[in-house]
């Protein structure tokens, strides 16, 4: 039982000894080959994984929401205007506080 106004002790931070890892994959045992112990073993396991990661990244590819050619011209058009109000912005702003610490220091 833990008392009150003390700070967990384990590294665990109270979580009852499970995972406090946002990233927890249940799913990985699957994918990897049993360990032989050699470093032939090795290498098939990294090739594996590879695989695994080629298979993975493509299967996420397919879910992608690929913008129009149209959403992506507007998008092009609303950052390049952005980043000019942005240079203009702090052009003048800096011109401003040149000036002002110019009056300072004469």
């Amino acid at each position: 039982v833990a008392q009150l106004g003390r700070a967990p002790v384990s590294k665990t931070g109270g979580c009852r000894f499970d995972s406090c890892r946002a990233c927890h994959f249940p799913f990985a045992a699957k994918h990897r080959p049993a360990h032989s112990g050699t470093n032939a073993g090795k290498s098939e396991r990294m090739i594996e994984k590879i695989k695994t990661f080629l298979i993975d990244t493509k299967n996420e590819l397919k879910k992608v929401t690929w913008p129009t050619k149209d959403e992506l011209k507007e998008s092009t058009r609303v950052v390049i205007v952005a980043s000019f109000l942005l240079t203009a912005f702090t052009g003048v702003i800096d011109q401003i506080l040149s000036r002002i610490v110019q009056l300072i220091f004469r």
